[in-house]
């Protein structure tokens, strides 16, 4: 039985999809320690990071060098994703908001705090996944971008995943699709169980987007403190 309760972060600190903007300016030893006030807009808790990142032995995986290989798009899904499956409360809610074809909608009143679901709609208007109205009950999102943008990079999907289970107890043996789906991964994604497979193998059909996506698109007023980069 997998503790899903162990996945834990805090959702209070906004502005945590930054994280995308600091991994492509950064090799992964140096992204925590710049997540922390060093860039305009960009001012996350250590603590906050460490945990999104897998990081919490004080090493960044190596697979957050490799996903830059794979494009900006990919860096901000990957981020995405990471954030997502951190926090057991997120993957239950988007679970309970899944609807068909990667689509869901979300209801403030299903998170513990105002905050976090001003937070979480802030991260999902920030890479164009759905509108950012900050005092609305609910908010729809559309998730095909994210898996669309981590097909070719699958591997590093799983390597990502592999971590958050083991943090919920996972030792490793068996189907790793099968054990994500027993804990909803895919159901967080909108996905069927036989969807989810296909894409954590590579092998799912979708579309390409039609609508810009990522941070670079989609220019929300900043949550951070102002600060100006180092030249």
């Amino acid at each position: 039985m997998l503790a899903l309760a162990n996945l834990k972060v805090s959702l209070t600190k906004n502005g945590y999809i930054k994280i995308a903007d600091v991994v492509r300016r950064h090799p992964a030893d140096e992204i925590v320690e710049s997540t922390v006030d060093k860039y305009d807009g960009i001012n996350l808790a250590a603590s906050q990071v460490r945990v999104i990142l897998d990081a919490e032995d004080g090493r960044v995986p190596e697979y957050w060098d490799d996903i830059k290989d794979f494009g900006d798009e990919a860096i901000d899904a990957f981020t995405f994703i990471a954030i997502l499956f951190s926090h057991h409360h997120l993957i239950e809610t988007l679970a309970r908001g899944a609807k068909d074809d990667f689509e869901g909608r979300v209801q403030r009143g299903w998170f513990d705090s105002n905050k976090e679901f001003t937070n979480f709609n802030y991260t999902l208007a920030s890479l164009g996944l759905a509108p950012y109205k900050k005092n609305s009950a609910d908010v729809r999102y559309d998730l095909q971008p994210v898996v669309y943008y981590l097909l070719k990079p699958y591997r590093l999907v799983k390597k990502l995943l592999t971590a958050k289970l083991e943090r919920c107890g996972w030792n490793g043996r068996g189907d790793l699709a099968e054990a994500c789906i027993e804990a909803g991964f895919h159901k967080a994604l909108a996905m069927t169980p036989k969807e989810f497979s296909a894409w954590l193998s590579g092998d799912l059909k979708v579309a390409k987007p039609d609508a810009a996506f990522g941070l670079k698109h989609h220019n929300l007023p900043s949550t951070g403190r102002r600060r100006q980069p180092p030249k």
